[in-house]
């Protein structure tokens, strides 16, 4: 028995054979790197900035906390470089609510995956308020120590302790100083 073949129309195929196949180098990026004209100086010849995420409008201690006074009410927490010394908090001590604090002693304790360390309080006068989400989230520190992770307000006695603390260029300068 003879073999017959079968003709096909190959036609709709043919646009395909001739169509360029795409290239890697085609395709867009949707990478943020910067073109090499925009690059400058840096490791990898990107441009290094220098951000500082310490707030201008809080005072400092040596020890790494800082302060907001509204009124005669200064709240009080650790500051970012704290949280980063300390890594993942896991635990939160702080005074009870009517105890009387003095400026420079501790008045709390920190409890994290690497060390515990104490919180000072930067000024004297009596706890009115503290961070009750930090009992279940202690992490809120880690995560905002300016603003949802802060620890205590206190209703100051002597605001002019806070005269002798450092703004946050200064802040700043302290910690450069040391690295």
């Amino acid at each position: 028995m003879p073999l017959k073949l079968k003709r096909v129309d190959l036609s709709q195929w043919t646009w395909a054979a001739s169509r360029p196949k795409p290239r890697l180098s085609d395709c867009r990026s949707t990478s943020e790197r910067p073109a090499p004209e925009q690059r400058a100086g840096g490791a990898n010849g990107y441009k290094e900035a220098e951000v500082s995420s310490t707030p201008s409008d809080r005072k400092y201690t040596k020890t790494h906390e800082w302060c907001l006074a509204k009124g005669d009410v200064v709240t009080i927490g650790i500051t970012q470089f704290a949280t980063d010394q300390l890594a993942d908090i896991t635990f939160v001590d702080l005074p009870a609510i009517g105890s009387q604090v003095i400026g420079g002693q501790t008045c709390g304790e920190i409890e994290s995956v690497k060390a515990t360390s104490e919180l000072y309080s930067a000024v004297s006068g009596e706890v009115i308020e503290v961070n009750k989400a930090l009992s279940d989230s202690p992490e809120l520190v880690n995560n905002d120590p300016y603003g949802q992770g802060w620890m205590v307000k206190i209703r100051a006695t002597n605001l002019s302790e806070l005269d002798a603390l450092m703004d946050g260029s200064t802040y700043d300068q302290m910690l450069a100083a040391a690295s």
